[in-house]
């Protein structure tokens, strides 16, 4: 059964988050990791409520959301509809560029591309301290895909070794504005 109608008219001051981009980091943690996963609440009240998640998430001793500095302007995100006319779903797509080449580096990637893992991407605006894009939920996690390019070198080339990392989820986008607790 579908829910009450809270659609409403978008007017100039629902412009928001208008600027280009998200800060040059990701943050991420194992599902594992977490204590309790919050999720938005099961009677919204306003438009919006359905993806808000304002209850913080909560770690076992020792853990957190680990921190990842990216290339700079390279986190992104996209979203388009997928699937069957009267069946679609939001497809979300986060991509985002590690500089270097180490050998932790490559394990840590190698590793997460199959374990179960939330993400977290904050908006470029620094006036905003409080949301974040949550990408994944505790039944469902995104899908990730890492590409490394070791560039050329020589006289006339430039670029820096890097991963290019994507992460996708379907109708699993959230906007979490409760505390970040960071791996220690």
């Amino acid at each position: 059964m579908p829910s009450a109608n809270l659609y409403k008219a978008i007017t100039k001051a629902d412009e928001k988050n208008t600027g280009a981009g998200y800060k040059n980091v990701v943050l991420w943690a194992p599902v594992s990791t977490f204590l309790s996963i919050k999720t938005p609440t099961l009677t919204p009240a306003v438009l919006g409520d359905k993806v808000k998640i304002t209850t913080a998430h909560t770690f076992n001793t020792d853990e957190g959301f680990i921190s990842w500095k990216c290339k700079t302007n390279s986190v992104t995100l996209t979203t388009e509809s997928v699937g069957d006319d009267g069946a679609k779903s939001l497809l979300h797509k986060a991509r985002f560029v590690l500089l270097g080449d180490s050998a932790s580096t490559q394990e840590q990637l190698q590793d997460f591309l199959n374990d179960q893992c939330l993400f977290l991407l904050k908006d470029s605006d620094c006036l905003n301290t409080t949301d974040y894009i949550q990408l994944g939920d505790e039944c469902t996690q995104p899908i990730a895909t890492v590409n490394f390019d070791g560039k050329l070198s020589g006289v006339n080339e430039t670029g820096l070794k890097e991963y290019t990392v994507e992460i996708a989820t379907k109708s699993k986008k959230f906007w979490y504005s409760s505390t970040v607790t960071l791996k220690p």
